[in-house]
């Protein structure tokens, strides 16, 4: 039976296979790209040639949050940021649904629930498609636990086209 080229599995393959043959950022690097938040809420780094991390629209809005506070945030803290992840979802993710986003919203900020482990786990995938270790770091969420968590990417370096 010849599978379907469209199919899950197939478009899959295809797709990790670009992602192994890309050249990943290493730790040689001498500069730490700017990243970019565009008006369309697209993540970029321009100093890498302009590499686009992709993320689904809560995993954005999450990461933006996080980029608006260098101090970081306590996950324990996070019901607090409840009405400012809404109103950044609601710009990201184009949905118009409020009640699905409050759902969405308040499983993220649920302390009983993993969802915003998960989200960083994704995020921090999304960044080491591109680059080593090493260099992701600088912009993926990390902190000790029951600290604050952050990104250690500096201020300066983060830009923001249209903040939500």
């Amino acid at each position: 039976m010849i599978s379907n080229p469209k199919s899950k599995p197939l478009k899959a393959f295809f797709h990790n296979k670009e992602l192994f043959s890309a050249k990943k950022i290493d730790k040689d690097q001498k500069i730490i790209s700017r990243l970019v938040i565009t008006d369309r809420y697209k993540i970029l780094l321009p100093d890498y040639g302009n590499i686009e991390i992709n993320l689904p629209p809560l995993h954005k809005s999450f990461y933006i949050l996080m980029l608006r506070y260098p101090e970081g945030i306590r996950f324990k803290e996070l019901s607090n940021f409840r009405n400012e992840l809404i109103e950044i979802y609601k710009h990201v993710g184009n949905r118009s649904d409020i009640d699905q986003i409050k759902k969405s919203i308040t499983e993220l900020t649920d302390n009983r629930s993993n969802s915003v482990n998960e989200k960083c786990s994704r995020i921090k995938a999304a960044f080491l498609l591109h680059m080593e270790d090493a260099i992701a770091q600088n912009y993926y969420i990390s902190g000790s636990r029951s600290q604050p968590k952050r990104i250690k990417l500096q201020s300066d370096l983060i830009q923001f086209y249209q903040k939500p």
